[in-house]
């Protein structure tokens, strides 16, 4: 069973998300990043321009740190 999950970005994170092709979050919502499977429908929400992108299909699992260094660390559930 496919889930779906929204992602939140601002105007300064989406092109670092887009461009990485990563979408991150801190540990507030680790559990509904940690059960992301491959095939999962993921959204891109910028908060700022209240603009919703997607779809996209999650190529792996959610997990820890995948890339350390993305948003210098601020976001390490991806």
């Amino acid at each position: 069973m496919q889930k779906g999950f929204i992602f939140k970005c601002t105007n300064k994170s989406e092109s670092e998300c887009l461009k990485r092709q990563l979408f991150g979050t801190d540990r507030l919502a680790a559990d509904e990043v940690l059960a992301i499977q491959p095939g999962d429908k993921l959204f891109l929400l910028n908060v700022e321009t209240d603009k919703l992108l997607g779809v996209f299909e999650a190529k792996s699992s959610g997990g820890y740190s995948k890339v350390s260094e993305a948003w210098h660390g601020r976001y390490p559930y991806q």
